[in-house]
């Protein structure tokens, strides 16, 4: 009915267009064509409001109208408007509600079921043979769960948007791959969210950091070419000149995830509190994806047993030392996982790093 609706609204409209450029028109009767035509245009726009809306009542009326518009109401007295001020009120908290349920029940993306609160359940790999999307799914889930969209001023829609670019900025490489990345966000979650349920540990995280570890572990190997930092050295490959041949692929990642954020136009550190600030976050994720380098594995842990050793609580250990250490223990934690997904894992690697050396060989490097 309403399609139908439509067509005889257009109908008016090309009548309505052709009698306004006619040069003998009546101005009176111009003016009560303006007046149907935005009679028309209410009743289509509130009639398909009322359609999609599952609320109904006197209010839900009065919803509907300060959408669609109409007839300016005329106030006798200031008891009148207080009222008015107050029911308007109820219908934006009530559309809120509404609005927050619809986009529960409207996920943005292909759902599959990720459990992310356990350990021995989760399967990165079944979630890639699921929807081909692993990354996406588990870090969309842990923001919504998490109600990262109430900090960050970034909406759903531009998350998603930024995280599909980064997924899809992943190479098909047998180990460093999007199923790699998910099972390492997966990883760094369930320790930071294990360790700060910790009584000792009670409010020793905030949701920016939170936030900052995720996106580190979402991004830590973007755009990873399948190859080891020493091969890129000895072929003095582009980028680690670019990088002078330090950590080449964790700079790489870091700097791939950056560009990502800038071109997609999402203010996903941007948030609500007073500090920190966009750049403190960022400069702390970049630590992060620094500290997966495997050459600074020894750095990564003696830092944090000198923490663990000289601070007299735990409260006190350094956020940004501890942060970096989840991070790489995340990327390398695929051996605590069930003995299937470990030998799948194993497998995965090996097979890259045989490549790798096929490649040095054709390369006549021994």
């Amino acid at each position: 009915m309403i399609e139908d609706f439509k067509q005889l609204i257009t109908l008016t409209m090309s009548r309505y267009h052709a009698l306004a450029a006619h040069p003998h028109a009546d101005e009176d009767c111009l003016d009560k064509a303006d007046a149907t035509m935005r009679r028309l245009q209410q009743r289509l726009r509130r009639d398909g409001l009322k359609k999609a809306c599952s609320w109904h009542g006197d209010e839900a009326d009065m919803w509907l109208g300060m959408l669609a518009g109409g007839q300016k109401k005329r106030f006798n007295g200031l008891r009148e408007v207080v009222r008015q001020v107050q029911v308007e009120t109820r219908i934006i908290k009530q559309w809120r509600r509404r609005s927050s349920s619809l986009s529960s029940q409207q996920p943005l993306h292909q759902q599959v079921k990720v459990d992310f609160d356990s350990w021995e359940s989760f399967d990165a790999f079944h979630i890639e043979g699921a929807c081909q999307q692993p990354l996406t799914q588990v870090f969309m889930s842990i923001w919504s769960s998490r109600s990262l969209d109430l900090f960050s001023r970034a909406t759903d829609d531009g998350v998603l948007k930024f995280i599909r670019a980064v997924e899809g900025a992943y190479l098909d490489n047998p180990y460093h791959n999007r199923i790699h990345v998910a099972d390492v966000t997966h990883a760094a979650y369930y320790f930071w969210s294990h360790l700060s349920a910790q009584p000792h540990m009670e409010g020793y995280f905030g949701e920016v950091d939170l936030l900052a570890l995720l996106v580190a572990a979402a991004v830590h190997d973007v755009g990873h070419p399948g190859r080891t930092n020493e091969f890129l050295v000895k072929t003095q490959n582009p980028l680690a000149l670019q990088y002078s041949d330090r950590s080449v692929l964790e700079n790489h990642h870091a700097a791939t995830a950056f560009m990502l954020l800038k071109e997609s136009g999402v203010p996903l550190l941007d948030h609500r509190l007073v500090s920190p600030s966009q750049d403190a976050i960022k400069a702390r994720i970049v630590d992060m994806i620094l500290a997966t380098d495997m050459a600074h594995h020894r750095r990564v842990l003696e830092q944090m047993n000198t923490e663990v050793k000289v601070q007299a609580t735990t409260q006190d250990i350094n956020k940004l030392i501890l942060e970096q250490h989840l991070l790489h223990m995340a990327d390398i934690a695929h051996a605590l996982r069930p003995a299937a997904q470990h030998r799948a894992w194993s497998e995965a690697v090996q097979m890259e790093f045989f490549a790798q050396g096929d490649e040095e060989k054709s390369m006549g490097h021994q």
